[in-house]
């Protein structure tokens, strides 16, 4: 139970499933909203927001792309419930 608590695993198990989220969300991205296409779209869990990591730096999502992408990846229906749920 220890090795469950322990802060720097809860650390790498977040980081791991949010690389794994961010990988879809850049691909959903791409297809809905190409003008950043090859950027990197991700959940930035300090600002709890979807950000896009392009060439001139950190850009928060604003358009269609990220948004969408956010949404689908955390199973948010739009109306503030979770997909399944």
């Amino acid at each position: 139970m220890e090795a469950e608590l322990d802060p720097a695993e809860v650390h790498e198990q977040l980081t791991s499933r949010l690389v794994a989220i961010s990988q879809d969300m850049t691909r959903w991205a791409n297809q809905l909203q190409p003008a950043h296409s090859g950027s990197n779209v991700r959940l930035d869990v300090n600002r709890l927001t979807v950000v896009t990591d392009t060439e001139q730096g950190l850009l928060p999502e604003r358009g269609v792309g990220g948004p969408v992408a956010g949404r689908v990846a955390t199973g948010e229906d739009g109306g503030g419930k979770c997909a399944d749920q």
